[in-house]
């Protein structure tokens, strides 16, 4: 399991294989601000939490807590970014 919210997050990036700047545009947050989250330089606001879960069909818990007893984002395919179901 990815130990910190900053490793989930970068977790779920590489498994839907987005570079830092594809993902933080998908998820409306600056590049810059998405590699201190990874770095763990600060927690991300309840809306980025909102938009990973939104764009990504990633359980919150799992997100939040990692606590939902998986190695890897439950549902996090890129299939649903393909349909356009993205936050613009």
């Amino acid at each position: 399991m990815a130990a910190t919210l900053g490793d989930r997050i970068r977790l779920i990036r590489k498994t839907n294989r987005l570079s830092q700047i594809d993902f933080s545009n998908l998820i409306s947050i600056s590049q810059g601000t998405l590699s201190e989250l990874g770095q763990e330089k600060y927690n991300p606001s309840l809306e980025t939490i909102f938009s990973i879960h939104k764009v990504f069909k990633t359980d919150p818990s799992y997100l939040l807590l990692g606590d939902n007893g998986e190695s890897a984002p439950k549902n996090c395919s890129t299939h649903h970014l393909m349909k356009g179901n993205a936050i613009n």
